[in-house]
């Protein structure tokens, strides 16, 4: 089972998130990745162009063809893997910024959800769900006795 593992710390091993995808994915094979990486595709304002013109059959740029692009083989290369893990900490009662970022990236519509016969958001990158381990401040307070 291909396994994407999505590391949505900045802390790598040190973050207890992290440390539970570790003791999860043990013994399996996996690819790890790193929202914070300096390779992350970011979704800039050419992206967001295409992705519109898509929607409303408007002209687009060669620029805009390619920042396009880039989110689609993104979305393809996670659509290449039977599973995804998220590991994640809790950012001010949310996910950190790096995480949500990511996801706006490859949750496109067309691309990777579509609207079924009853106009309900249907997704189109696999049937298998993500399991998402995450460490919050308020367990990790509790588990402390605060």
């Amino acid at each position: 089972m291909a396994t994407l593992w999505i590391e949505a710390s900045p802390k790598g091993d040190d973050a207890l998130s992290s440390q539970l995808a570790l003791a999860y994915l043990e013994g399996q094979e996996y690819e790890r990745f790193s929202v914070w990486g300096d390779d992350v595709l970011r979704f800039g304002r050419d992206a967001a162009l295409a992705k519109f013109a898509q929607l409303f059959g408007d002209p687009i740029t060669d620029d805009q063809q390619s920042a396009w692009q880039r989110v689609l083989d993104e979305i393809e290369r996670v659509r290449g893997f039977d599973r995804l893990v998220v590991s994640s900490p809790m950012w001010n009662w949310h996910v950190p910024h790096a995480r949500k970022a990511w996801i706006d990236i490859i949750v496109q519509p067309i691309a990777s959800f579509t609207l079924n016969e009853r106009g309900e958001h249907v997704g189109t990158l696999g049937e298998g769900k993500p399991l998402q381990l995450r460490a919050e401040a308020i367990e990790l307070a509790r588990a402390a006795g605060r």
